[in-house]
């Protein structure tokens, strides 16, 4: 992370390690079993909005997409960086695919699951701008 010389902070993923790393950062607490969507926008994909919901095999991935995309236009998101940190990787995987088709004029800047834990990281990218 890094200060322009206004004092802002500037940081910037390299990868999605680097992008989960940040979701603490970001949210103030490590969440597990959620889906975190991050609005970016302008050239520099700056963040801007964040949305961190409970994730569960449970739900209906098209409702849950109706949802964040929803949201996600409702805050003028240009771009989406979408993290689902869970267990149930099946269910991960067809979210991010109900999400990225809904997306519309909203671009997809990363799409990614990954099971999360103290020990170990799995993780399995979806869509990577």
């Amino acid at each position: 992370m890094t200060s322009d010389h206004l004092g802002r902070s500037t940081f910037v993923a390299h990868d999605v390690p680097d992008l989960i790393n940040v979701v603490p950062v970001l949210l103030g607490f490590r969440p597990t079993e959620s889906l975190v969507a991050i609005a970016t926008n302008g050239p520099r994909r700056r963040f801007g909005f964040r949305m961190r919901l409970d994730f569960s095999p449970g739900l209906d991935p098209d409702d849950l997409a109706t949802f964040v995309v929803t949201h996600l236009e409702a805050q003028g998101a240009e771009g989406v960086v979408v993290l689902v940190l869970t267990e149930h990787q099946a269910a991960a995987r067809d979210a991010l695919a109900a999400i990225e088709a809904g997306l519309g004029p909203i671009e997809p800047v990363v799409l990614a699951r990954a099971d999360v834990d103290d020990r170990r990281r799995r993780i399995a990218q979806t869509h990577v701008e």
